[in-house]
């Protein structure tokens, strides 16, 4: 499945991937976007890593959390995300989609480039939202991709 979106069984080629990890007073603010065709993407935009201090100890570790911000046991870079993030979703031509569990799993290729398994149960935006309890179950999804993780800020840009 290597640099492919799967979204409702239908499979998509990923065109690209971006990976920013800057630093924020002693861990690391993720900014993470991903295109394929035909107009889809996912973003993880403003997502904080509270225990990666260093890029370099990103291998072997995993995001884990549910759409309303709670972490499962098995996160291991102390996610905080914020649930309704503008710039964090799952846009593609069949709906806009909010994560209701995102799971996400780094694997160190050579240097800082990554391999990134994302499984993840997807809500729609405009109608799940707003209700109690979201974010416990949804539209399964899938991706893996290839990326080079850099420190560059993309809100300084």
């Amino acid at each position: 499945m290597d640099n492919t979106i799967l979204l409702n069984g239908i499979s998509a080629d990923i065109r690209s991937a971006e990976l920013h990890l800057p630093a924020c007073d002693g861990f690391r603010r993720m900014y993470l976007l991903v295109t394929a065709e035909p107009r889809t993407e996912f973003a993880l935009w403003d997502v904080d890593l509270l225990l990666l201090a260093d890029i370099n100890d990103l291998d072997g570790k995993r995001i884990h959390v549910r759409g309303d911000g709670e972490t499962f046991e098995d996160d291991t870079l102390g996610t905080d995300i914020l649930p309704l993030n503008d710039g964090t979703g799952w846009y593609s031509t069949q709906g806009d989609y909010l994560f209701s569990e995102l799971q996400m799993d780094f694997k160190r290729l050579e240097g800082c480039t990554y391999r990134c398994k994302v499984q993840c149960l997807l809500t729609d935006a405009d109608e799940e939202a707003e209700k109690p309890g979201w974010g416990l179950g949804g539209i399964p999804a899938y991706a893996e991709f290839v990326v080079d993780v850099d420190e560059a800020n993309p809100m300084d840009w």
